[in-house]
């Protein structure tokens, strides 16, 4: 019975988050106006362009502040060599639930993670600094308006495998 009534909440979930994925306005990059993206590429100075700015809905958090909507950023992660992602980060992206490892190389990841009841798919990015030993995460949903704390949860927790692989 309890499972029944899980299964029908996740599906009214579901359903609902599918129902906003229709929203016109701005719910990519691409779609979006100039203007709403300058924010993002005020730090092109300082930080060049290393991920795609978050889209405007709430289903979206990264680490570049200016290229998040405002409550949507998170922290960096610290490496050890410039321009280059830790071994110990790679392998903690790959600790999460059901994320996998699409694209890499020694500046960037690319992961996909899909969710375990519907299958929904999220694109975990990592990108390192050229010039320093930042490393910075976005996290954003593909479908829907609102990711239901989904991104900001991944992030912590990859922050907290990356700690526990770092103290090893």
């Amino acid at each position: 019975m309890r499972y029944a009534i899980l299964l029908i909440a996740g599906t009214c979930l579901g359903i609902a988050a599918c129902s906003f994925a229709a929203k016109p306005s701005g719910d990519t990059a691409m779609e979006r106006p100039a203007s709403s993206v300058a924010s993002c590429s005020d730090r092109e100075d300082t930080v060049p362009a290393l991920l795609p700015p978050c889209p405007s809905s709430p289903k979206c958090v990264s680490s570049i502040a200016g290229c998040a909507p405002e409550g949507r950023t998170v922290p960096a992660f610290v490496g050890d060599v410039p321009g280059v992602i830790p071994e110990a980060l790679t392998d903690a992206v790959l600790q999460l639930p059901g994320c996998t490892i699409e694209t890499r190389t020694p500046a960037r990841v690319h992961a996909l993670c899909r969710s375990r009841v519907f299958g929904f798919i999220d694109d975990l990015d990592l990108a390192a600094e050229q010039d320093s030993t930042l490393v910075h995460v976005r996290s954003s949903a593909r479908l829907g308006w609102w990711d239901f704390g989904v991104n900001r949860a991944r992030v912590a927790r990859l922050h907290a495998l990356y700690g526990q692989r770092v103290q090893r």
